[in-house]
């Protein structure tokens, strides 16, 4: 991914036969004057008289890249056997840009319906300014900002959100969207459990009164978690039955 102009760059591209016979295989030239590809090689670099491969066996071919200036050049390598032919694409990326987000982001636990957030420093270390954009694929979880541009060496504070609304497991991906097909994935996990909160008595006796009259009994809500709760009176067990009656 990253090179000079007029420079000379090398990669090793390595088949195994999982056949249960000897074949043999080939790479064509490529149609490019900035690739070429060298003959057939063992495993550990020694040139092979013919390029039949026993079964089990690896064999290896040397890919050379020598670019005249820093853009990105793409390159299909056609591979041939008795059998078959198929395409290998080979690419060398030019300037692009880069930010460092890590490869996962994972919560605490976190009570339902009260959200948690992790917040992070993110810097543009690759060659190109950032035109990024941000979105994910589950509603629990969010992005902030949602796009933004970063020159090249710049940072920026990113906040991700985690906001469920049932106590279940929650898995999601973060997509860090740089324009032109580029894209980078960020894993995103986290666990909603219900808070430690509950009423003082299972059941409530009211005493009798009279005609005209009154009775009254008291019972609490207790909150032994860490976070505020909101609660209100609802005539039914779930928010939909209520909703709907």
């Amino acid at each position: 991914q990253t090179y000079n102009a007029f420079g000379e760059y090398e990669a090793k591209l390595f088949f195994r036969n999982n056949d249960d016979v000897a074949r043999r295989i080939r790479v064509l030239q490529p149609a490019s004057p900035y690739f070429q590809v060298s003959g057939a090689m063992s495993s550990i670099g020694k040139p092979l008289k013919q390029s039949k491969v026993a079964a089990g066996m690896e064999v290896c071919f040397k890919v050379v890249f020598k670019p005249q200036e820093v853009r990105e050049y793409k390159v299909d390598l056609v591979c041939c056997t008795e059998r078959e032919k198929f395409v290998v694409p080979v690419v060398a990326y030019g300037h692009r840009p880069v930010l460092s987000f890590p490869d996962d982001i994972i919560f605490k636990p976190t009570p339902v319906k009260h959200g948690s957030a992790k917040s992070f420093i993110v810097r543009n270390v690759g060659d190109a300014p950032a035109d990024f954009t941000l979105r994910t694929n589950a509603d629990a979880f969010g992005a902030n900002p949602s796009d933004g541009r970063l020159e090249v060496g710049a940072s920026t504070m990113i906040e991700v959100t985690f906001s469920p609304q049932q106590a279940l497991e929650y898995e999601g991906e973060l997509t860090v969207d740089y324009g032109g097909g580029q894209e980078a994935i960020v894993s995103l996990y986290g666990v909603a459990e219900n808070a430690d909160v509950h009423l003082s008595s299972g059941a409530v006796t009211v005493e009798p009164a009279y005609i005209s009259l009154s009775s009254r009994s008291s019972v609490r809500i207790v909150n032994e978690s860490d976070v505020p709760v909101r609660f209100r009176w609802c005539s039914f067990a779930t928010p939909e039955e209520d909703q709907v009656q």
